[in-house]
């Protein structure tokens, strides 16, 4: 057994990947759960700041004069960007040979713009530098987005992938409840409190994981110049893939409006405090902890749809329910049934990852997050323009209504992985893989 403080042996930054050095890197757990501990890490620092953060600058923002259809039409811009951004730099950082990784160079070079607007944001009043600033932000987030997320991915067994990466999601839970419970609060004392202790955190945490976190010993350099369709050719050597994909991107359409206007529309419709708000909603975080991993485990032995089916009802009892939300006590119970579907929306993604070849997974997981992302940045504008122009409860009918159509498409891949496997002219080994892969995840099911 290859033991964790020879993890330096990993970083040889090779032009070719040994498969009996990364089948060492793959027995080695300890160095499997220091990763994951410094993954956790590096995750922790960014979920306790932003979590404060994130709802205060839409706040901010509001206060400015900034309204939701223009909020709307930012995040938009920035899914239907990052649409093609994620595919760039997860194929970027699938050939990138570094002594640090494939992954991690592109956590340092985001942070420093991460943190710097973070910092500046609450000391603006002026709607253009706050757009500026909030643009700068998101774009810096999406470039670490698509790529530190993946060496949790790269570095655990697949069997395994759904309850490790719930786990991971532990402890930021608990935090979470402790900082919308109580960091709120600092707001009393200055407006720009949690901006402030917020921006040196995630810088912190950041160093912490990227000085320290192994990636496997994957090596894919490629001379060929990036380009949009480069990553797609992997992914949709079967096109029924494609199905799968849009299901992915659809189902959690109704959750992305709630996250995304929770927080204006209890400020807004329903009068509340900012300060009541975080305790309301921080409850749920703790629900979250407990429900992570079990829901993990089932993911990962009795597969993917039939937990999607289970997501969605959940979505459906959840719009229900906010439909007819008056006060604090009726958001608190949104709020719940919220974080006991969210552990079941992982199930999705996790049918994608099973599918992608470890030298391939930036090209397929990206390819399914331009299609999530341009998905979601319709479900943005849409849900923007009709709480300006209509209500919030016009935007969370199109987004039951879109996940619903969600549901179908994973009915639809179904259907099509019944019929005789398509012959494919290239005959290599991913394209196997793929179509085994999807294949076996489906029957599982």
């Amino acid at each position: 057994m290859i033991q964790s403080k020879e993890w330096h042996k990993y970083r040889g930054g090779e032009q070719t990947t040994n498969p009996a050095l990364l089948a060492e890197f793959y027995a080695d757990r300890p160095l499997m759960w220091r990763n994951i501990i410094l993954v956790m890490i590096g995750n922790l620092g960014y979920g306790i700041a932003f979590t404060l953060i994130s709802p205060l600058m839409l706040l901010h923002m509001k206060a400015c004069g900034i309204e939701e259809d223009w909020i709307g039409s930012i995040v938009a811009g920035n899914y239907w960007l990052v649409s093609v951004l994620v595919m760039y730099f997860s194929w970027r950082s699938d050939r990138l040979v570094n002594r640090f990784g494939r992954r991690i160079p592109f956590l340092l070079a985001a942070t420093p713009a991460i943190v710097a607007t973070a910092f500046l944001f609450p000391f603006f009043q002026n709607r253009t530098v706050l757009i500026t600033l909030w643009i700068i932000q998101i774009l810096a987030i999406d470039m670490k987005a698509s790529t530190f997320s993946l060496i949790l991915i790269d570095s655990v067994p697949r069997k395994e992938l759904a309850r490790l990466n719930a786990l991971s999601t532990l402890v930021p839970g608990l935090c979470s409840f402790f900082v919308l419970r109580y960091g709120m609060r600092l707001t009393e004392i200055h407006e720009a409190l949690p901006f402030v202790l917020g921006a040196p955190l995630v810088l912190l945490t950041a160093l912490i994981a990227g000085f320290g976190v192994v990636e496997p010993p994957i090596y894919s350099p490629s001379k060929e110049n990036f380009k949009p369709w480069s990553t797609m050719a992997v992914s949709w050597k079967d096109k029924r893939i494609i199905w799968l994909m849009l299901g992915v991107g659809m189902i959690s359409a109704f959750h992305n409006v709630y996250g995304m206007w929770v927080w204006l529309f209890a400020k807004v419709t329903l009068g509340l405090d900012k300060t009541v708000i975080a305790e309301t909603l921080s409850w749920s975080s703790l629900l979250g902890v407990a429900l992570a991993y079990p829901v993990g485990w089932v993911i990962d032995r009795f597969g993917g749809r039939k937990i999607v089916v289970v997501y969605w009802m959940l979505l459906a009892v959840m719009f229900t329910q906010i439909m007819q939300v008056h006060d604090a006590s009726g958001l608190l119970l949104v709020a719940l049934i919220s974080c006991c579907a969210l552990p079941f929306a992982g199930a999705a993604d996790i049918m994608v990852y099973r599918s992608a070849p470890p030298e391939h997974m930036g090209s397929i997981t990206s390819t399914n997050a331009f299609l999530r992302n341009t998905i979601a940045g319709c479900i943005a504008f849409g849900s923007g323009q009709l709480i300006r122009h209509v209500s919030y409860t016009a935007a969370f009918i199109m987004g039951i209504c879109v996940s619903t159509v969600g549901l179908s498409m994973f009915f639809i891949h179904q259907y099509s992985m019944r019929s005789r496997p398509k012959k494919v002219a290239s005959k290599s080994s991913i394209t196997t893989d793929i179509n085994r892969k999807c294949l076996v995840d489906q029957e599982s099911d």
